[in-house]
């Protein structure tokens, strides 16, 4: 009779666990998603990570300091793009004008990471007047290509667009511009991919990457002007006979094989170990940090603005209401709005002259924030480095 009960509690305890069997099918993929939640967590963790030390590493004058030269070119560009916008009521010019800001941004990247690999080297800061500047030159040089591809192209989408406004031939002719309007927004994209991981990598991997420098061919009346004597009476150089001429078509020949090699270069290494997931993912701590560490000078700049604002309306200059105070602190916004609506010509020019005298101010007031990116692309690029 013991024996008979044994056995039915062992069968019963068969059958438990035949009838549980589906929770051990069903754990499989919980703990699958949960180790790839982890997995992520790290992942995204270690980019925080850099970008905390890029953060802490950012609070250096000198840095600061290419971060405001930078940061005021950029804001210039930027505004007189939108100020041509507002009087001209084509908008393109707010495009073009953000294109542009790329240029001096690439510039003040270079020249701090050049910053930076002397000081892991050296292991001091060094000055200014030390400081031996040109790695953002080549940062430009290489940048601008990508550059003068989407300021062409966009230019040539407009013409392409106007043709829809001939009378008569307008219908048939947006039809016609359909195709080589989307090919040129294809490459449009691929330029813009292509300029958002040159401008974030670029600037530490020429450091380290030895190219062949890119000489921009100059028109054959610049190079005369160039060759001619100065004022002072001083001697023309002269070339040698047997110097190879250089040909413009061969230049251009070069420069393309040097710009190629560094783009291979540098995707060499954007495909190892995930890097371009990284760039695209280390965006978003930067720019928390950054606005971080911006807001004590954003707030200075941001109440600066307003007080004098408020002065100027109280002794009655008007022509400070066609500015829009929010937009002058604020990226993106574009301060001369109002100006596109029947402005005289006198306001127009004080807007013009509101552009100059704002962007220096503006360039300071984010200067921490380019400090703080430059920083820690240049960390992101070292990171198992070879």
């Amino acid at each position: 009779m013991d024996q008979q009960n044994t056995q039915d509690v062992v069968t019963t305890q068969h059958l438990f666990a035949i009838r549980m069997n589906w929770l051990k099918w069903l754990m499989r993929p919980i703990r699958a998603i949960w180790r790839f939640i982890v997995f992520l967590a790290r992942y995204f963790w270690s980019i925080c990570v850099i970008a905390w030390q890029g953060m802490k590493q950012a609070w250096s004058l000198n840095y600061c300091l290419m971060g405001a030269l930078g940061g005021a070119a950029a804001t210039l560009l930027i505004m007189l793009g939108g100020y041509l916008a507002a009087i001209t009521h084509i908008y393109t010019f707010n495009l073009i004008g953000n294109i542009l800001a790329v240029l001096p941004i690439a510039w003040t990247f270079g020249e701090i990471s050049a910053m930076i690999k002397h000081k892991q080297e050296t292991g001091q800061d060094p000055s200014l007047k030390e400081h031996q500047f040109g790695n953002g030159i080549r940062v430009l040089k290489y940048i601008i290509i990508y550059v003068v591809v989407l300021v062409v192209l966009g230019g040539v989408q407009i013409l392409l667009d106007l043709a829809g406004l001939i009378p008569g031939v307008g219908a048939s002719a947006a039809g016609i511009v359909l195709l080589p309007n989307v090919i040129s927004s294809m490459i449009m994209i691929l330029t813009l991919i292509l300029l958002y991981y040159a401008l974030l990598v670029l600037p530490a991997h020429l450091l380290y990457f030895e190219a062949d420098d890119i000489e921009i061919p100059l028109p054959p009346m610049m190079k005369k002007a160039k060759a001619e004597p100065d004022a002072e009476g001083e001697e023309e150089t002269e070339t040698p006979e047997d110097a190879p001429e250089v040909k413009p078509a061969g230049a251009y020949k070069r420069m393309l094989q040097a710009h190629l090699e560094v783009t291979r270069s540098y995707f060499t290494i954007l495909r190892s170990d995930t890097k371009w997931l990284r760039y695209i993912l280390i965006l978003i701590p930067v720019c928390v940090l950054g606005l971080i560490i911006s807001i004590p000078l954003l707030l200075l700049v941001g109440s600066a603005l307003g007080l004098s604002l408020c002065i100027g309306l109280n002794v009655g200059v008007r022509a400070i209401t066609l500015l829009d105070p929010l937009s002058l602190v604020l990226p993106g916004g574009n301060p001369f709005i109002l100006l596109a609506f029947g402005a005289p010509l006198s306001m127009k020019i004080g807007g013009f002259f509101f552009t100059l005298s704002l962007a220096p101010i503006l360039g300071a007031a984010y200067s921490l924030f380019w400090s703080n990116a430059a920083n820690s692309f240049y960390l992101l690029y070292q990171e198992k480095r070879d």
